[in-house]
This record gives structure tokens, C-alpha cells and sequence, in this order.
């Protein structure tokens, strides 16, 4: 979770607030995070056998989507050894989803913006690299299978479902253009396929407002409240909760 934003500030709280305060519920939300794609419908039958809930709401994100179009791919692994693989999907090697990698290891470039900023163009290259390799439809297709696993077990235990977009990405024009193409391709196969119900999340400004950190990866308070703010009004348009799981 976001650690530059108090708790009660970030967005599946204040939407848990609206909604007990208005509908006089008791909401109670379990956050199981997510980060690599194949784990995570374990994860999900995990959390389920030790809580029932009335919703699940699966959040889709772009990171993923991100680290298994890169055509080189630098991780640290669980003891923190740097390690160097290449992702050519065409040949089965999708190194992010099969190596064991230490996801949280803090990046000295990304914490250094003018590091950050001089090193953008081999970023964009890396990523220019993947999409030429055709590394996103196999990322996409990785994503659409889970999307599919999740859904099937939803309607299994008869349990409502709903999918949040990613969120934009201004911290370069292929990370933005990534989430913007995951985006329209996960709202058409949910709705139009699958027949569920989806948030489109996008957006970077809302009255003039930049809505994300200074990093340009994670959204700023007024990001969290306009999500607590759309998520509130699907509520009251389409549901009376008492319990929300909440898959982050």
C-alpha cells in the first residue's frame, strides 16, 4: 500500500467511510495485495475460505503489464543480487512472472529524479524494444486469463464482482500509452465479453488538479478522493453492501 499517504486518507478507506456513514452500514474491507500475475488467484481462494463477502473488487493494474513488455529486464533477487534477464514472449521467456524476484528493492534511480530523468530515454527504448518483440499481447493475454479464473470463481460462490481500471501513468508517454491500451482492452473483454461490471479510472487532472505524486507513478490525495469518489457513486447506483472484499 501507499506509504506517503496516511491510511484514513487513501481511497478504499474514505469510500468505507462514505458508505457507513450514508447507507448506516458495517463495511469491512480486506486488502489482499497483488503482485505477480500468477499467484493471485490463490490468493484470492485464500482470502476467501477465511471471509465470505457480498463484492469482490479486482483492481487492474499496469505495473505487470509493464515489467513483461520490457524487453531487458533488471531485478534484485531475495537476497538482494542484482540480475540481468532478457523477455522475448515469443520464445516462452517472460523472466518478471518466472523469476524470483524482490519486487519491493528500492530502485536508486527512481529515487534520484535527475538520475530518473537522464536515464528516460533508454526506459523508453527498453520498453519501445518489448512492443516490437510483441511482448504486450502475451502480457495481455496473461492478464485476460486471471481476469477469466477470477470471474469464473466469483460465479461459482455467487459472489458479486467488481473491476477497477488502471490508473494513468504520466511518468512517460509508453507507460501512459500502456495503461490507456490495457484500459480500453480490459473494459471491452469485461463488458463486452464477460458481461461484468467495470470503472474506467483514467485521468490525470480533474478541475485543473493534477491527481498524482511527484513521482508521477502513485496518485496524490485528491487522486484518492476522486477514485472514493467514482467507486461511491457506483455503489449507489447498483448495490447495498454490507461486507466488501477488496482485491488491491
Amino acid at each position: 500500500m501507499q506509504s506517503n499517504i496516511a491510511t484514513d486518507n487513501l481511497y478504499h478507506q474514505i469510500v468505507k467511510r462514505k458508505l457507513e456513514t450514508t447507507f448506516d452500514l458495517d463495511v469491512l474491507i480486506n486488502i489482499v495485495q497483488y503482485e505477480k500475475l500468477f499467484p493471485t488467484i490463490s490468493k484470492i481462494e485464500n482470502a476467501l475460505h477465511k471471509q465470505y463477502p457480498d463484492l469482490i473488487i479486482f483492481h487492474i493494474r499496469t505495473e505487470q503489464i509493464q515489467r513483461m513488455i520490457k524487453f531487458y529486464f533488471k531485478y534484485h533477487d531475495k537476497n538482494g543480487n542484482l540480475k540481468k534477464k532478457f523477455n522475448i514472449a515469443l520464445l516462452g521467456v517472460v523472466n518478471p512472472e518466472k523469476q524470483n524476484c524482490n519486487l519491493y528493492h528500492q530502485s536508486t534511480i527512481m529515487n534520484d529524479p535527475t538520475k530518473f530523468k537522464s536515464n528516460s530515454f533508454l526506459i523508453n527504448l527498453n520498453y519501445l524494444a518489448g512492443y516490437l518483440f510483441l511482448n504486450q499481447f502475451f502480457a495481455f493475454r496473461i492478464y485476460k486469463k486471471l481476469i477469466t479464473q477470477i470471474i469464473k470463481l466469483a460465479s461459482d460462490k455467487s459472489i458479486n464482482i467488481l473491476f477497477t481500471g488502471p490508473v494513468s501513468r504520466p511518468t512517460s508517454v509508453i507507460e501512459n500509452a500502456t495503461s490507456i491500451f490495457l484500459n480500453h482492452y480490459m473494459e471491452s473483454f469485461i463488458i463486452d465479453d464477460m458481461k461484468k461490471s467495470y470503472l474506467n479510472l483514467l485521468g490525470s487532472y480533474v478541475n485543473q488538479k493534477y491527481l498524482f505524486c511527484e513521482d508521477n507513478v502513485c496518485v496524490n490525495e485528491l487522486g484518492h478522493n476522486r477514485i472514493a469518489g467514482l467507486l461511491f457513486k457506483y455503489f449507489e447506483e447498483n448495490y447495498s453492501l454490507k461486507k466488501i472484499l477488496y482485491q488491491y
